[in-house]
């Protein structure tokens, strides 16, 4: 299934900017299961895994095609593309 993986703190000024921008739209269109949120203070193990060095981070998966790629300077709109724009 093809996933947005997003890394966030709670005191990230432009991670709460990219949540209520980015997130919470693809939440509502997509739904939870399309979208992770990650907070990189709780889980910093597995951000540092996925080579998180600065906030937000955004990650397409797609496990089925092996395609696993960051895509942190891509709009709401060519997020939306990615998962399977739902207009």
């Amino acid at each position: 299934m093809k996933k947005i993986l997003f890394f966030h703190t709670k005191w990230c000024p432009p991670c709460r900017n990219a949540m209520k921008t980015k997130i919470l739209p693809l939440i509502d269109l997509f739904g939870k299961e399309k979208i992770e949120i990650i907070d990189a203070d709780v889980n910093p193990q597995f951000a540092e895994k996925c080579g998180v060095t600065k906030l937000p981070a955004f990650f397409y998966i797609y496990p089925e095609q092996h395609i696993y790629m960051r895509v942190d300077h891509y709009s709401f709109q060519q997020l939306k593309e990615l998962l399977g724009d739902k207009s």
